[in-house]
């Protein structure tokens, strides 16, 4: 199948509103960047990369690094507009965009806002799903905090994109950026506490999609699985109850269709759990490289559509033509 033909379903792709921007600061979002500078982006933008990569449909989220942005009121109103800015995409490009739900809820204080802005989104903006970092001023998404939120998501069978975010006052490695080691860490994180807390299993429904590959599961999965079985307050722990909820999830290849860590993920999940990701805009050039590395896989043409499409698809059955 040619690249013009792919008709991909792109699950991570980044949106920038201006008033998103302008309250987290360009120099701070730029930081994150393995680059060190923020991508330019506009919906024009993103239609060009689209068109050259054989991405039919893109479901954007807000990039997702974690800053405090004023206080809760200054946070509920920037979520809404975020949200709004994209159903408005979706709506004057039909069939191009879709929308994954950003909620910057902050503990102790947000919950309830959270709960209100799902409600909006997912019935009046038709949203495709929610968009969650990894972890929110240092709560990873199975702290208990987030059991309302997860009871929700659950009882709507709701579509969940994780990504990234480095937790307060962690120290990076100086001069490497936050995007090199401390997303996949913290991915990995976040999901060691969904098995710790077993969360899915008490709050069953919603279906979960990782970022780039789930960061550092496949490799460690073995030892997660060893580790959580000497442990009695795993709810999900050894080979009997870990793996299986590590390959119930959904992962995206975000930066992920090179041998070694594609093989890996692959011996960890089955093939109708991986869907497809661009990073646009920030991956630049680097696009092109996914592309080439996942055609030179050497996968059947059956699992190529599957990754590209057809998997997703199947969670977001609003988007078949």
């Amino acid at each position: 199948m040619g690249e013009s033909k792919a008709r991909r379903i792109d699950v991570h792709h980044h949106f920038l509103p201006p008033a998103y921007i302008s309250a987290v600061g360009e120099d701070r979002l730029a930081a994150a960047t393995a680059a060190g500078r923020l991508s330019p982006w506009s919906v024009e933008r993103s239609l060009e990369l689209m068109e050259s990569t054989g991405i039919e449909t893109s479901i954007v989220s807000i990039p997702s690094p974690n800053y405090s942005i004023g206080d809760a009121g200054q946070t509920a109103s920037l979520c809404r507009s975020c949200n709004e800015f994209a159903a408005q995409i979706a709506h004057d490009h039909p069939g191009r965009f879709g929308l994954f739900a950003s909620l910057l809820l902050l503990p102790a204080i947000e919950m309830e806002r959270a709960l209100k802005e799902i409600e909006y989104c997912l019935d009046v903006l038709r949203a495709d799903g929610v968009a969650l970092r990894s972890n929110y001023l240092g709560k990873h998404l199975g702290d208990p905090f987030f059991d309302p939120l997860w009871e929700e998501l659950g009882r709507r069978k709701c579509v969940v994109h994780v990504h990234p975010a480095v937790p307060p006052d962690t120290a990076a490695m100086p001069g490497i950026s936050p995007s090199t080691l401390e997303y996949p860490f913290d991915t990995t994180r976040t999901i060691v506490s969904l098995l710790y807390y077993g969360t899915m299993q008490r709050f069953p429904g919603a279906s979960v999609i990782f970022s780039h590959a789930g960061g550092a599961i496949p490799y460690l999965a073995g030892r997660i699985a060893a580790f959580s079985d000497m442990n009695p307050h795993f709810r999900q722990k050894g080979f009997a109850g870990a793996i299986p909820a590590l390959q119930s999830f959904y992962y995206d290849i975000t930066e992920s269709a090179n041998p070694c860590t594609f093989r890996a993920l692959l011996e960890l999940v089955p093939m109708d759990h991986l869907v497809f990701g661009s990073d646009i805009p920030f991956a630049g050039p680097r696009i092109a490289r996914t592309m080439a590395e996942l055609a030179g896989l050497g996968l059947e043409a059956s699992q190529l559509q599957a990754i590209n499409r057809d998997n997703a698809l199947a969670l977001f059955p609003a988007l078949v033509r």
